[in-house]
């Protein structure tokens, strides 16, 4: 009978973990003017992070696309990048072993140039590693 609480205080504190990952998924009609941001926490100094994106490909679609990759710490642009989103893939890894100069929370704002006719929005998946 005792052992129950325990199992139950235990099941409570675990359920209250923080995920080893965030996923967030903009649909093309809630991104009109083409720009999808995302809001990443990646504030803690002790881990890195990956950082990979996605697309709900059309299997009709046989090309990829370029997009714009534009990184913020507030209202501040940090840097910018040109990137593709190959063909026939549904999720990319992006960045591996991010660790920012600055730790907090970024935007990362992702303007895909051309996309194929089925595109339907763009994702992201920040993934939290242990320290390298």
């Amino acid at each position: 009978m005792r052992f129950f609480p325990l199992l139950l205080a235990l099941t409570l504190l675990l359920s209250c973990a923080r995920p080893s990952s965030e996923e967030y998924f903009i649909l093309k009609k809630d991104a009109p003017e083409g720009l999808y941001s995302f809001r990443l926490d990646l504030s803690d100094t002790t881990l890195c992070y990956d950082i990979s994106l996605y697309v709900r490909p059309d299997p009709r679609d046989s090309s990829g696309f370029p997009l714009t990759a534009r990184w913020y710490r507030g209202d501040t642009l940090r840097f910018t990048e040109e990137l593709f989103f190959p063909a026939g893939k549904e999720k990319v890894l992006y960045r591996s072993g991010v660790r920012m100069v600055e730790p907090g929370e970024w935007t990362l704002c992702l303007e895909p140039c051309c996309p194929p006719a089925g595109f339907s929005g763009i994702g992201v998946v920040n993934q939290r590693n242990g320290t390298r």
